[in-house]
């Protein structure tokens, strides 16, 4: 009985391996096989629902959706995988599922650069550019070497009204062309 039970958790984590490896090496098709089986003999298995929402996700499906919501009922705990989930309801526009991931994400987790990032392209995709250049100031600034939040700040300062303001974007913007 207790080699049986032995067995099934030696088999599942290898099967989450090989769809790891599977997963890096672009075969998508045995990825999601080995993945499925796993899933199939545990539902409950937290890195095959994983590895699904990463293969859904670069299909660019709704099913990525579907499961970065089941890896975060598996592991509440952990903040990536609300982040995650945010960030994959963005791409795939579903922005209610990414405020609802956002607006569960705990006090530590709100204070990253990553949380900074995705609640700004949040508002940015919403129309309230005030509130995005907030939070990619707060990017910038917990993030100084990041190029990209730097270039999204400025972005979003380009059109502003205060020419001076709008002068300095424009000045950045060509000086990290």
């Amino acid at each position: 009985f207790f080699g049986f039970k032995q067995y099934k958790s030696w088999r599942q984590a290898s099967l989450v391996k090989k769809a790891r490896q599977c997963l890096v090496s672009s075969d998508y098709r045995n990825a999601s096989l080995c993945a499925r089986q796993v899933i199939e003999s545990n539902p409950s298995n937290v890195e095959a629902a994983r590895v699904l929402a990463d293969l859904a996700e670069l299909g660019r499906t709704t099913n990525a959706i579907f499961w970065r919501q089941r890896v975060v009922e598996l592991e509440p705990q952990v903040p990536n995988n609300r982040l995650m989930l945010a960030r994959t309801a963005l791409m795939l526009s579903a922005p209610a599922v990414a405020q609802q991931a956002l607006g569960q994400v705990d006090a530590a987790t709100r204070q990253t650069s990553d949380f900074h990032k995705l609640q700004a392209n949040l508002s940015w995709s919403s129309g309230r550019l005030p509130e995005a250049e907030q939070h990619f100031a707060e990017a910038a600034r917990l993030e100084p070497t990041n190029l990209v939040s730097r270039m999204n700040l400025n972005l979003i300062r380009l059109p502003s009204t205060n020419a001076t303001v709008a002068a300095s974007a424009r000045a950045a913007l060509q000086t990290m062309a």
